[in-house]
């Protein structure tokens, strides 16, 4: 061990670490790793177990670290069928129910952050005629930060609130595509243009007309 002072305590630190003999064979067991200078170190704070695992290989020896001096959790390996073991140093207790003080002011601070979709705002309505009437939207939330923003749910249904209707694509439809691929092509013509406007911007220019000289 690097510290001598875990020799008289029988729980080992963590981050304390085993620097084995060259020639044997430990590998690293529960609640250990390795590092690159094959230097086995602890995880967790514990009691060290040496012990083997048939199940991961028939002939390794593991160096572990057990959460428990005494009982059936002392003993590795751990079987699988076994639940998993806190390893923070803490013990289950019961919870206690809050107040009721804090509970009204968390189900008031729901209340007030709860999203315009689960409140049922700010969504379309469909008649029996089928069709939908948007309905007013409510104002922003106000978040922890001290801005307002509105949620993205109601976001969502910005285009449903004003009525926007969007033109179904047709794959079949090639003068609509001829009509797009025009467009975009002049709009590329036009940036285009304008690049090269502002790359002649600010500087002398020998397009103007040229008048002969007489020679003398």
């Amino acid at each position: 061990m690097h510290n001598k002072a875990a020799q008289t305590d029988p729980r080992i630190p963590q981050e304390d670490g085993w620097e084995p003999k060259r020639g044997t064979k430990w590998f690293p067991g529960e609640n250990v790793g390795i590092g690159k200078d094959h230097t086995l170190y602890a995880l967790e704070y514990g009691y060290v177990r040496y012990y083997r695992d048939p199940l991961k290989h028939p002939k390794r020896r593991y160096i572990g670290v057990a959460l428990e001096k005494e009982g059936p959790r002392s003993q590795l390996p751990t079987p699988r069928n076994a639940p998993s073991r806190r390893r923070l140093g803490m013990y289950a207790t019961p919870m206690k129910p809050p107040p009721q003080s804090q509970k009204s002011v968390d189900e008031s601070f729901l209340e007030a952050h709860l999203s315009q979709s689960s409140k049922g705002l700010g969504q379309v309505t469909f008649q029996s005629s089928g069709a939908a009437t948007p309905t007013p939207a409510a104002p922003p939330t106000f978040n922890r930060q001290g801005t307002y923003r509105e949620a993205n749910a109601s976001i969502g249904w910005a285009a449903e609130r004003k009525g926007v209707k969007v033109r179904e694509y047709d794959r079949n439809d090639r003068w609509l595509a001829w009509k797009k691929r025009s467009l975009r092509v002049k709009r590329g013509m036009e940036a285009k243009a304008a690049r090269a406007m502002r790359k002649t911007k600010g500087k002398k220019s020998n397009k103007g007309p040229k008048t002969a000289q007489k020679k003398k």
